[in-house]
């Protein structure tokens, strides 16, 4: 809820630096839970396979989650 209502924040105001840094926050945060939801899955599945894509989301959210840090770190804040 809070990272919602952030992105709406973020929709009103200027562009710039510091809301590119803040938009690129938020969505790390989402990818951040989305990792979290796919290792609860991938802890708690008793089937193999569902075990398997629970592991390989997890991957590529934390794979797009270093991205996003990455990104910000480069944009600086200004």
């Amino acid at each position: 809820g809070c990272t919602i209502e952030h992105f709406v924040e973020l929709s009103k105001a200027e562009s710039g630096k510091a809301r590119s840094n803040a938009i690129i926050e938020e969505t790390a945060n989402v990818t951040s839970y989305c990792s979290r939801v796919s290792y609860a899955v991938a802890v708690n599945a008793e089937d193999p396979r569902v075990k398997a894509v629970a592991i390989g989301a997890m991957d590529v959210f934390n794979i797009c989650y270093m991205g996003l840090e990455t990104a910000e770190s480069v944009i600086g804040m200004g």
